[in-house]
């Protein structure tokens, strides 16, 4: 019974241990799931924490900072505030959003219409400024520009200034200007020569100056047959003969009839009436303060001193005359003070008075007696003081008679020898035309060192008619007819203004080439009165200008470059979607780009750019993880505890039953000994 009672224990033991073996591997699992879930917890609470989005950074179009989810219409809002970025595939590609692509289509390459779609104009209020421009003395279509035709007419300015037209024009120009010069500078030798080469009498030239062959003994023989051959119709230098020749106009016929008008015989008291002794020659008037009459004013006295001619007069504040030198014979003065030689003798019929009346009676004689000079004065409303000075030579003074005679005919042909009173044009055309043997002019004259007379005529001839075809293809001919007339002279042409006048009085025609002359003509006119025209963007869709047009212009302008090397139509959905652009650029799908200071576009890898950062903006759902972590992780403490104390229970358990086991084993293992030494006994 004791035998089988122990056997029965140890069996009970043994169980219990196999038991307690089990229940620690069922609690060691636990414990092992426990360290799961924690894990599990931990990733909840980690997912939570980065649960963030991307934020993109920039500016409204009022300049205040905004911050909102990054896309990419967010990522390509214009605002002159805002940096410039852009989205690129793989393939290099830009992304737009479709309505971009539609309207970069619908330029068709034009950058200026593409910046139209968006509503920017390059424009000026200039043109509205300055108004049409009219000229009725300018031929169609210069007469009137209307503002739109005017500003067309700006805007291919810088056409015009390169133009095949305008530069031929200048070639053309320049040419006949050359040659024009060289034409004057050449007939300055011949005219002098053609006018004194024939006629009766004929003139001679004597170191320039011109000679006159006198004949007869009286200042009336003189003058008169001076007269006749100075306006002769068949003398070269006569008058009426350049005037029958086209070579002198109207009106400077009438000038240098004046000239010779402006010498009269006239007769002294108790002369022979039929027998004029006395040569009256009014020269040139001399004015105050523009032409040989000073006045200066004593601050002091109010008298006011009037010099001309080694005269002196002194007046008063009401203008009356208080003195007047010299009286009687003046001479000059040596240098070392002593007295030099009579210039004349001065003689006031009136040293009082006014300032006219005392002028009006001084007269003054040469020292030899043979000249006189008298003095006429007037003072117009406005207190000018002008004196008109009159020259007599008497008929003992042949020889100053003579001279004054030389001196008109120097004065005439010097005159004729410059375009402004010769008609050069008639002249040159008569020569061309075989009459230079009946002119008297050789064509293989030297006018300058190693250039004749012919060589300058032909290629005078051939300048201008080129200059001329230029202006007008049609009627080229006419306005040379014009420069033979004296209507006009070769320096008139160089004026553009002067030729359209000129085209519109006599109705001709105007050559293609020369309209676009003109054009450049008109602006540069234009320019210099109104200025450069200012352009400015225009947004008319910030009707209220409140952006900055210029930055917008630049802004598109910039996305329009880069769109012309490659783009791609982007789905207004993914546009619009944050999520996707945040996929997009972590996985590499895109990449951004950056317009730089010199605007190029640059790449830019978003991590570093500044605009963009990170954020979490669900603080609640964070909040909700942090409470189920720590709720789970004390749960996951509480059965860990209980689990350990579990197993510490077990290993006492274990222990105790272990060492009963031993104890019950050792005394079944005595009971069997004693039992095989009884049989043994028995």
């Amino acid at each position: 019974m004791g035998m089988a009672a122990s056997q029965a224990r140890l069996l009970t033991i043994t169980a219990r241990l196999s038991d307690n073996e089990l229940r620690s591997q069922s609690i060691n699992n636990a414990k092992m799931r426990l360290a799961a879930e924690s894990a599990q917890a931990s990733e909840n609470y980690i997912n939570a924490l980065n649960d963030a989005n991307l934020m993109f950074s920039n500016y409204d179009q009022t300049g205040l900072a905004q911050s909102q989810l990054l896309s990419y219409n967010s990522l390509m809002m214009y605002s002159s505030y805002n940096n410039q970025y852009g989205l690129v595939n793989a393939s290099g590609q830009l992304l737009v959003s479709e309505s971009e692509a539609a309207m970069f289509r619908l330029a068709n390459g034009n950058l200026n219409a593409y910046l139209k779609s968006h509503g920017l104009e390059y424009t000026t209020t200039y043109f509205e400024e300055v108004g049409a421009i009219v000229n009725e003395d300018y031929p169609e279509p210069f007469n009137y520009i209307d503002i739109e035709t005017l500003q067309k007419m700006y805007e291919a300015y810088g056409s015009y200034e390169s133009s095949l037209e305008l530069e031929n024009y200048k070639t053309y120009f320049r040419n006949f200007v050359s040659a024009s010069d060289t034409l004057s500078q050449s007939m300055r030798v011949v005219i002098p020569k053609f006018l004194t080469s024939t006629g009766e009498p004929q003139l001679s030239m004597v170191d320039g100056d011109v000679q006159f062959p006198y004949g007869g003994s009286s200042v009336a023989e003189l003058y008169t047959s001076f007269m006749a051959a100075f306006k002769s119709p068949t003398n070269p230098y006569g008058l009426e003969y350049l005037k029958q020749h086209g070579y002198i106009t109207e009106e400077n016929y009438n000038y240098f009839k004046s000239i010779l008008d402006s010498v009269k015989l006239v007769n002294t008291p108790g002369s022979d009436p039929n027998n004029p002794d006395v040569l009256s020659y009014t020269s040139d008037s001399m004015t105050l303060d523009n032409g040989g009459i000073y006045a200066e004013t004593d601050s002091l006295t109010g008298n006011t001193t009037y010099y001309f001619d080694d005269i002196s007069i002194v007046v008063d504040s009401n203008n009356n005359v208080v003195s007047c030198s010299p009286n009687g014979q003046y001479y000059e003065e040596n240098t070392d003070g002593s007295q030099g030689s009579l210039i004349g003798t001065f003689t006031w019929g009136k040293t009082s008075g006014s300032l006219a009346e005392v002028i009006n009676s001084l007269s003054v004689a040469s020292p030899d007696g043979n000249l006189t000079s008298q003095y006429s004065a007037t003072v117009d409303e406005n207190g000018v003081l002008s004196i008109n000075h009159r020259d007599l030579y008497k008929q003992k003074g042949l020889n100053l008679a003579k001279e004054l005679f030389d001196g008109i005919a120097s004065t005439i042909v010097s005159d004729l020898s410059y375009d402004e009173y010769f008609n050069i044009q008639k002249f040159t055309d008569d020569l061309l035309n075989g009459q230079a043997a009946s002119l008297g002019v050789d064509l293989n004259m030297e006018v300058t060192e190693g250039v004749v007379l012919s060589d300058v005529l032909n290629n005078y001839n051939t300048a201008k008619e080129e200059y001329l075809k230029f202006i007008s293809d049609e009627d080229w001919q006419a306005i040379e007819d014009l420069l033979n007339s004296g209507a006009v002279t070769a320096k008139d042409l160089y004026d553009i203004d002067f030729v359209l006048k000129m085209l519109k009085e006599y109705g001709l025609d105007m050559s293609e080439n020369y309209k676009t002359v003109t054009n450049e003509f008109v602006i540069d006119n234009m320019i210099s009165i109104y200025g450069e025209p200012k352009y400015a963007w225009i947004d008319e869709n910030d009707t209220n200008n409140t952006g900055n047009a210029d930055a917008k212009a630049q802004w598109f302008t910039n996305l329009f470059n880069r769109m012309t090397k490659g783009f791609k139509e982007l789905e207004n959905g993914l546009a619009s979607s944050y999520k996707w652009l945040e996929y997009a650029l972590e996985s590499g799908i895109v990449s951004m780009e950056q317009v730089d200071k010199s605007f190029r576009w640059k790449s830019i890898d978003y991590k570093t750019c500044s605009n963009i950062t990170e954020q979490t903006d669900n603080t609640a759902a964070i909040a909700k993880a942090e409470a189920e972590y720590t709720r789970a992780m004390n749960d996951i403490d509480a059965k860990d505890s209980r689990y350990d104390m579990e197993l510490k229970n077990i290993d006492t358990e274990h222990s105790a039953l272990q060492q009963e086991y031993e104890v019950i084993k050792g005394v079944i293992s005595k009971n069997i000994e004693r039992t095989f030494k009884f049989s043994q006994q028995g």
